[in-house]
């Protein structure tokens, strides 16, 4: 009787496991959806832009007479044809010296170097005008620093 007993309990600890088991994979499998539709909305990169290299017209090589096949490696973008630029907030702006590629031809020596005003990075920092936090303009056009 005992054996009975016994076998029964395990075909219902069997039956009780079988429903966690699939609920668990049901919410691993709809968390896994909900990541990947959401996977851009997390990050806190604002735009991203692609600027195409006007060096190479994007195809990351240049003429090159002394090379054995006749090409080498665009100097600008290093090869890729274009640079990403990942602004994070409004108070960025395409660096103006490089126009977003983060690096500009020496004038002395003709080589390309890295840009000394954004520090390569293609973007620099807007600053707000000054001034412009303490006024305020009312409907008339005027600032309402003058008001009583």
């Amino acid at each position: 009787m005992r054996a009975r007993h016994r076998l029964t309990y395990k075909k219902h600890k069997a039956l009780l496991i079988a429903p966690v088991v699939l609920l668990c994979i049901l919410v691993l499998y709809f968390q896994l959806d909900w990541l990947k539709k959401n996977y851009f909305s997390r990050l806190p990169v604002r735009v991203v832009v692609r600027i195409h290299c006007d060096h190479c017209h994007r195809t990351g090589q240049v003429r090159d007479h002394g090379a054995e096949n006749g090409f080498s490696m665009c100097p600008v973008c290093q090869g890729v044809g274009y640079n990403c630029v990942r602004r994070l907030n409004d108070r960025e702006a395409l660096c103006p010296a490089c126009v977003g590629m983060g690096r500009i031809q020496d004038l002395q020596t003709g080589l390309y170097r890295t840009c000394t005003r954004c520090d390569g990075r293609g973007l620099i920092r807007i600053e707000a005008p000054e001034g412009g936090a303490g006024e305020t303009e009312d409907r008339r056009g005027e600032t309402g620093e003058g008001r009583p």
